[in-house]
């Protein structure tokens, strides 16, 4: 997904976006500044993995999010109707959904659908079950609240706790870090996307969307247009100074040549192939590191006490700098460049 959406990105000419990918199960979340955001250790589901992968931020929201009402509150998930039995909607006896909360509310027609649901997949979307059930939930509702809702009102109502969940998961990878949402292009897709992005924009000030024709299938289509890729990287914990930098050199030289072989062995062009190089740099005493682009001594050093600046809120005063690790990475650009023209195939 990420990699269909630089290639969006690229095609509109926007550098800055962040991504709202939204499915049936989960929305996941992502920033792109003029290149995927490469992280060297994560978590996922508890286990503590380090290796070179894409940022992304996951939670669990999407069309098939279960509403309930339970404890006083609307609740939204965490978990899913799946694909079967589905959603009510989709007539095999599945729970109400965030899918169903839109069909209610018309943000999903029925009869622009396909006549695939029902027990043999040969039944339109059942709006008039999701309108009974919704009667029923609100009825419910109001009891325990004392409010009196329609059915209407109480769709509403857990589409904004939906809504609140997918924005939480974009400030994550954005506030949290530094970054101001504001300054961003919202990249919407995914199949339920279109559902939720302007709601989820204007959680977050953002104030322009971009949804590419390919917006439903990007993640499918980035993964068969992704360029081939070769990382290597090394850990080094030196002092970043004249000396090390220069040390680097001989171990660059290694790295470069070692990823070119890779893909020059999968028939890539020795003039197509990229080579970009990334210092994990961290102040003395400190175990949080900030990947910078390789540069000389001056600019290094600077860019770390911004990049600071913009993630922590403030910046070191003279600090001694740490090398912890090294990245290098090279890409058959000949790949981006196509995927930029974008696919020549789209209807009109």
């Amino acid at each position: 997904g990420v990699v269909g959406m630089a290639a969006a990105a690229s095609r509109a000419g926007l550098g800055k976006l962040i991504g709202f990918d939204m499915g049936g199960t989960s929305t996941d979340a992502s920033v792109f500044s003029g290149h995927p955001e490469i992280v060297s250790e994560t978590d996922v589901a508890g286990i503590s993995l380090r290796t070179p992968m894409i940022r992304i931020h996951t939670i669990a929201a999407g069309g098939g999010s279960i509403l309930k009402f339970a404890n006083g509150r609307f609740q939204a998930g965490p978990e899913s109707a799946g694909a079967d039995p589905g959603p009510k909607c989709y007539g095999r006896g599945g729970p109400l959904t965030v899918t169903d909360a839109n069909l209610l509310l018309g943000r999903i027609q029925a009869e622009h659908f396909p006549a695939t649901f029902g027990p043999r997949a040969d039944q339109p979307l059942q709006r008039d079950i999701v309108a009974k059930a919704f009667t029923d939930l609100a009825l419910e509702v109001s009891t325990a609240t004392g409010a009196a809702l329609t059915p209407q009102q109480t769709a509403h109502g857990f589409l904004r706790v939906a809504t609140e969940n997918m924005a939480n998961a974009l400030r994550h990878i954005s506030i949290q870090r530094g970054l101001n949402p504001a300054d961003y292009t919202l990249c919407c897709f995914g199949g339920a996307g279109g559902q939720h992005a302007c709601d989820v924009a204007d959680r977050l000030g953002i104030t322009r969307i971009l949804l590419d024709p390919l917006a439903g299938v990007l993640s499918a289509w980035g993964m068969g247009a992704a360029p081939l890729r070769s990382y290597r990287q090394q850990s080094m914990n030196r002092p970043l100074n004249e000396a090390s930098l220069f040390a680097l050199q001989s171990i660059l030289a290694r790295l470069e040549s070692e990823c070119r072989d890779v893909l020059r062995q999968q028939g890539v062009a020795d003039s197509a192939i990229e080579v970009t190089t990334w210092l994990a740099l961290k102040a003395a005493g400190s175990d949080t590191a900030l990947e910078l682009s390789l540069d000389e001594l001056g600019p290094l050093q600077a860019k770390f006490l911004t990049a600071h600046q913009a993630r922590f809120g403030f910046a070191p005063d003279n600090p001694q700098l740490i090398i912890e690790s090294l990245r290098l990475e090279a890409q058959d650009q000949a790949i981006l460049e196509s995927n930029a023209a974008g696919p020549q195939d789209l209807p009109a």
